[in-house]
């Protein structure tokens, strides 16, 4: 590996590690957890930006959580002499393949504990020149946890809402209900894939259903530390969607997991 490329990797993950072990500790204390949050960890963007003024040091820049374009709250580093050194070709080759390679190995591992890391993952580095940048991403993907937090929702929807009568969730369960129906990566597909004509019973019972869905879906559990109160509204809208689905499939007795997930998915899609 180049020296330039090793000394700028080495900066980067000693400070990265330094973050997660605070991140970690504050994940695994006791809390009000939902068995429907894989984790929390999904986001990693490593920047180095120039600086404002010609005569001003640029910096490394490092987020664990997507950033706010109105706001900065990255850690920031500063980087030694090599960072003249590097080339997009030696970052595109050398450095990113080398950065994705240590986050995959810790976000496939449990060393920070097994609810750290989310299911899905995304890693992004930008490099800031005169008159360009150079931007590279890349999604890791663990299979196991998607498919035991499918296994988690599946188990809820039979205990919770196909239960006779429906069981009143807890807030936080109820929150990351809402958003599991918005992702394509956990909806089930009916298996005979046919889709014949809605109901017009049921129809005409969606608007009663969404009324009441909107009144009782205002309360907000916000999730992840750092994302917090600006996207409050968006999830208010996915909560009250899944209130929606919840009580009408209940009156129009489509107890599948399947018909809610699918279904579901739809009219939360149409809340944001």
């Amino acid at each position: 590996m180049n020296q330039a490329v090793e000394a700028f990797l080495n900066e980067v993950w000693k400070e990265v590690t330094a973050i997660y072990a605070k991140e970690s500790k504050r994940i695994n204390e006791p809390s009000n957890q939902s068995r429907l949050q894989a984790g929390i960890m999904d986001y990693l963007q490593v920047a180095w930006r120039k600086g404002k003024h010609t005569r001003e040091a640029g910096e490394i820049h490092i987020d664990v959580y997507e950033p706010f374009s109105w706001s900065d709250s990255s850690y920031k580093i500063e980087a030694g002499a090599y960072i003249t050194e590097l080339s997009d070709e030696l970052l595109t080759e050398e450095f990113f393949p080398a950065l994705c390679g240590l986050v995959d190995g810790l976000f496939r591992s449990e060393e920070l504990g097994s609810r750290f890391f989310d299911y899905k993952f995304e890693i992004v580095f930008e490099f800031e020149r005169e008159r360009s940048k150079l931007t590279l991403n890349r999604q890791l993907f663990n299979e196991p946890k998607r498919s035991q937090l499918q296994k988690s929702l599946e188990q809820f929807i039979q205990t919770k809402i196909l239960s006779d009568p429906p069981v009143q969730p807890g807030e936080q369960d109820m929150f990351f209900f809402a958003q599991h129906l918005a992702n394509p990566d956990l909806r089930e597909r009916e298996k005979t894939g046919r889709s014949g004509p809605k109901s017009p019973t049921a129809a005409k019972r969606r608007p009663g259903t969404a009324a009441l869905a909107l009144n009782v879906g205002v309360v907000v559990g916000i999730s992840r530390a750092g994302r917090g109160k600006a996207r409050a509204c968006v999830h208010t809208r996915a909560l009250a969607s899944a209130y929606m689905v919840v009580i009408y499939n209940r009156i129009t007795r489509r107890n599948s997991i399947a018909s809610i997930l699918c279904s579901g998915g739809a009219q939360c899609a149409k809340g944001h």
